[in-house]
């Protein structure tokens, strides 16, 4: 270790995978039979035409940090850029082809929904399996059983089956049972995002405290409010190797930089990665808001615009042409569509070359990094759709034109109405 206060060491860590099918079973099988039956001459003359070995590819490499006792280190980044791969390293799930990681102390590690669960048996002894799985005894166990059955929130069904829970209830026994452990050091993995609002802030209010009593925190999440407020430092990874490591909010902001700006993701003329037909061809998407000097920029609460571009080589007028717009939140979940057709609208006769703008009255996603997908189709046979076609951030904005201070772990903000019955002294028009 390089001093004596850094509990976590990484040095030149790779993690390589090998592209492509592996043999099954059945096939495994037939090949060592044949190769009993056939001798050692069988092998040798078939060496020659053997298959050439099968690509690689780096989930992670050449990543270097500490992190000291007591630090919330934060780790952000795209889907793919090997976050999770280095969650796993550092919890012994898989080795490294290279480099090394050293930890110090006991490692509670939650990544994925139900980690360490059977599903055949019951809440009540997945707390005692999976407790032993991070290393407490059964008397630490006995100790907190109650404190953890009650954090989680799900005494009803604590002697129910886990297979037959929600997989928000299976996360909330699962951190229940790794945050209880009261590790030294603690990887969180983007899985509070099943929780609902009260559960997310009993995490955060439990994170606090054990970063409060000198404990280790490594925690990874799309939301960069969260990640801002809780961490000491944050490690942006980009493909798999360290871009940044620094200050929350510098961090946080090159990263958003990076992904506003990120070059071809906004000119879809280059893009080959799409399912075309006919003639039609999107060649550019662009969001805006007017509260932002920026392109693919939007602030809560504020209009919003998508505009696509689009133009033909061979046919001058599209008809009866049709626009589909998907939202994707940084962790890959579908947020809402847009589609012409369901708002029983068509373009007719639009020309072969122009523009269509999507406007939404108040963006109501709160603040990160999204994705947004397009699709255009037309009469005849014409059709352009890309995936991921860019990247945009939503900044923090005033969504209830009120200036309040709202907090929120939700991701979604809702105008709703409200009444009382009978009349109460509620103020009108609220």
């Amino acid at each position: 270790m390089t001093t004596h206060d850094t509990v976590i060491e990484v040095r030149g860590l790779g993690k390589r995978y090998q592209l492509g099918e592996t043999a099954s079973l059945d096939k495994t099988t037939q090949a060592l039979l044949r190769t009993t039956k056939n001798s050692m001459r069988f092998l040798a003359s078939r060496k020659a035409e053997q298959k050439p070995e099968a690509p690689y590819v780096w989930a992670t490499r050449n990543i270097s940090f500490d992190v000291k006792r007591g630090e919330v280190f934060g780790i952000i980044g795209h889907n793919g850029s090997g976050k999770s791969t280095l969650l796993k390293l550092l919890s012994r799930i898989t080795f490294p082809t290279e480099g090394t990681a050293v930890t110090l102390g006991r490692v509670a590690s939650l990544l994925e929904v139900g980690t360490g669960f059977n599903g055949e048996l019951s809440g009540y002894d997945n707390i005692y399996l999976n407790g032993c799985i991070l290393g407490m005894s059964r008397k630490e166990i006995d100790a907190k059983l109650d404190e953890i059955i009650a954090f989680a929130g799900i005494e009803k069904f604590i002697h129910t089956p886990i297979k037959r829970l929600s997989s928000g209830m299976s996360v909330r026994l699962g951190f229940a049972v790794a945050s209880h452990l009261e590790p030294d050091i603690m990887i969180i993995d983007e899985v509070l995002a099943v929780g609902d609002a009260d559960f997310q802030k009993k995490c955060m209010d439990r994170m606090e405290y054990i970063r409060n009593s000198g404990r280790t925190i490594l925690f990874v999440s799309h939301n960069m409010d969260s990640v801002a407020g809780l961490c000491d430092r944050v490690m942006w990874l980009n493909r798999g190797e360290v871009k940044c490591i620094g200050k929350p909010r510098e961090v946080i902001q090159a990263y958003l930089d990076y992904a506003v700006g990120n070059d071809g993701m906004e000119n879809l003329a280059a893009r080959t990665d799409r399912q075309q037909t006919g003639d039609l061809h999107i060649n550019r998407l662009v969001l805006t808001s007017p509260g932002s000097r920026e392109n693919n920029v939007i602030l809560l609460g504020e209009e919003a615009e998508v505009t696509l571009s689009y133009r033909s080589t061979g046919v001058s007028k599209f008809e009866e042409a049709n626009v589909w717009l998907g939202v994707m939140d940084g962790g890959g979940r579908s947020m809402v569509e847009f589609d012409t057709e369901w708002m029983g609208c068509k373009f007719d006769a639009i020309s072969g070359e122009g523009q269509i703008t999507c406007r939404i009255p108040r963006w109501p996603f709160t603040p990160g990094v999204y994705s947004l997908s397009v699709r255009m189709r037309a009469k005849g046979d014409h059709s352009d759709g890309v995936r991921h076609a860019t990247s945009f951030v939503v900044q923090k904005g005033d969504y209830f034109g009120k200036k309040l201070s709202c907090y929120s772990q939700s991701l979604v903000y809702q105008d709703c109405t409200w009444e009382a019955h009978p009349a109460s002294g509620m103020k009108p028009a609220c």
